[in-house]
């Protein structure tokens, strides 16, 4: 079996980070004067609620619906969903100024992060990695995400350290008026250990490999998505928009679709594995 325990808290929890996100969303398209922040925030929230509410919320569904008729694609789609979420409202509890919509906010992002552990911890990564085909290209996608973790290290630690040598304060965080950047943070601190761990069991064929790979894919298909339609309505609303940035992440968006397609495309769906409980509680795979 594909699970260790039933998924059923982790489905209630889903459920509400639906709502949550239909309810978040369609408050902030309909009045977007509860956002408090400044001229460069505001296109970028109003881009997240809608793509939020026309996108993120019909896949998290679908994948939902999957992951219960025993797809272990739907399984590492939806975790990199709730990912992307975790990741992105992580910039509302933090980074939004106080608003009406602060509870709620704080509630999705709790939500998510007991989501994704509970996901984490009951899924069997043996399992997963023997339904993937020996000719999973596990080397091409462990080199792209070490080349990722590696350029965007060099260019936010360049970032930090440019500024600190001139006495300066990063653009960045004058746009986000916060006390610091906060993409810096969850990038260097969590998102790129994360990839870069990812890229090294994948090249050793380690099992977590196959589980990180899928979902940080799905995630990173889905964060480019969003930060181009966020320059779409940056350049609408006549604020600064980083083309370069704007094409690297089109590019980068491009080659993780592809890579997520060929990666899924090389799961069959069948280990030819048995998954026993044996009576200490261990569970041992066995072959079929």
């Amino acid at each position: 079996m594909l699970f260790t325990k039933n998924l059923r808290a982790e489905y209630s929890m889903s459920i509400l980070i639906i709502l949550l996100l239909i309810f978040i969303s369609v408050m902030g398209i309909a009045n977007p004067g509860i956002y408090g922040d400044n001229d460069f925030l505001l296109p970028q929230y109003y881009a997240q609620d809608m793509f939020s509410l026309i996108l993120v919320v019909p896949l998290l569904i679908g994948s939902m619906i999957w992951t219960g008729r025993g797809s272990a694609k739907g399984y590492l789609l939806w975790t990199g969903w709730i990912v992307y979420i975790l990741y992105f409202y992580t910039f509302y509890v933090f980074g939004v100024y106080h608003n009406a919509l602060f509870l709620a906010y704080v509630a999705l992002y709790g939500l998510t992060l007991y989501t994704l552990i509970g996901l984490l911890a009951k899924v069997d990564v043996n399992v997963l990695k023997a339904q993937f085909s020996e000719k999973t290209p596990v080397k091409v996608i462990a080199v792209f995400f070490i080349f990722i973790a590696t350029l965007f290290y060099f260019l936010w630690i360049n970032d930090v350290i440019t500024n600190l040598a001139a006495g300066t304060i990063p653009q960045s965080v004058t746009n986000f008026e916060t006390p610091t950047n906060i993409v810096h943070i969850l990038d260097m601190a969590v998102l790129l250990p994360a990839v870069l761990l990812a890229g090294i069991w994948l090249w050793r064929r380690n099992p977590w490999g196959y589980a990180l790979a899928g979902i940080i894919l799905s995630k990173v298909v889905t964060l480019c998505g969003i930060l181009l339609l966020s320059s779409y309505y940056l350049k609408l609303a006549g604020q600064p928009v980083f083309e370069v940035e704007a094409l690297t992440f089109g590019v980068m968006g491009m080659i993780s679709l592809v890579l997520l397609i060929v990666f899924l495309a090389n799961h069959s769906g069948s280990s030819g594995t048995q998954v026993i409980q044996s009576e200490s509680s261990e569970t041992i795979v066995t072959s079929g």
